[in-house]
């Protein structure tokens, strides 16, 4: 009897997990580029990685977000106003970068914000079904939202997160830190990570890219070299 209910819980565990979730992601990145920039003391880093032989490499690199809708670059972008904001319900709420729609226009990835000025970015973002005009998923991440992309393929999308570790990194009496208290705006350090999920919402893999960085921001392009992105 017992064996019985093992093997129909296991069958249960297995229909709810239909992905075998990995701690990287290597197997998903093809094409994936993550740009990261942040600022130790008074110059700015720039750094791009990319995924070859199964590894991430780490190359200097321009930080040029500005163009973009998929990451955030302030507290609100008039450009999220094209959005499908009526299925936003109830309506103190409103998608805002960052935001990407697939290539066949069908999905879209976004940011959910309160109608407030927002000082941080959105830890809860939603998966869209454009055409039929319904929210198919509202994700919860915990952590800050920098950056979403679809793979050229529309069968996945990325995310790029951070964390906020301040309290476990910051040593106080560094010259930028002492300063930043004395005028009052403490230094803040952020882990980024990345995580994959497939196109119906489900997380796929998780992997860290860069840890304690001060004041760091990131964003994702995930194109192939002649998609003209």
């Amino acid at each position: 009897m017992l064996l019985r209910m093992m093997t129909i819980l296991l069958g249960i565990t297995l229909l709810l997990v239909p992905y075998a979730y990995s701690g990287t992601c290597s197997s998903y990145t093809s094409d994936l580029k993550i740009y990261i920039s942040w600022r130790p003391y008074d110059e700015n880093e720039s750094w791009l990685y990319t995924w070859q032989a199964n590894k991430i490499q780490k190359q200097k690199a321009s930080y040029l977000p500005k163009e973009r809708t998929n990451v955030r670059l302030g507290a609100s972008d008039k450009r999220s106003e094209s959005l499908p904001q009526s299925l936003m319900l109830p309506d103190d709420k409103r998608f805002d970068t960052p935001f990407e729609i697939s290539r066949n226009g069908e999905l879209l990835i976004a940011a959910i914000y309160r109608n407030t000025v927002a000082l941080f970015p959105s830890k809860i973002f939603a998966l869209v079904d454009i055409k039929r005009k319904r929210i198919i998923r509202i994700l919860e991440a915990g952590d800050y939202v920098h950056s979403l992309a679809w793979s050229p393929d529309g069968n996945y999308f990325a995310v790029l997160y951070s964390e906020d570790v301040t309290k476990k990194t910051l040593k106080r009496f560094l010259p930028l830190n002492l300063f930043a208290d004395l005028v009052g705006h403490p230094i803040s350090y952020d882990t980024f990570y990345l995580s994959i999920y497939d196109a119906a919402g489900t997380i796929i893999c998780t992997q860290n890219i860069i840890e304690k960085i001060p004041i760091g921001e990131g964003y994702l392009d995930w194109s192939k070299a002649n998609d003209g992105k």
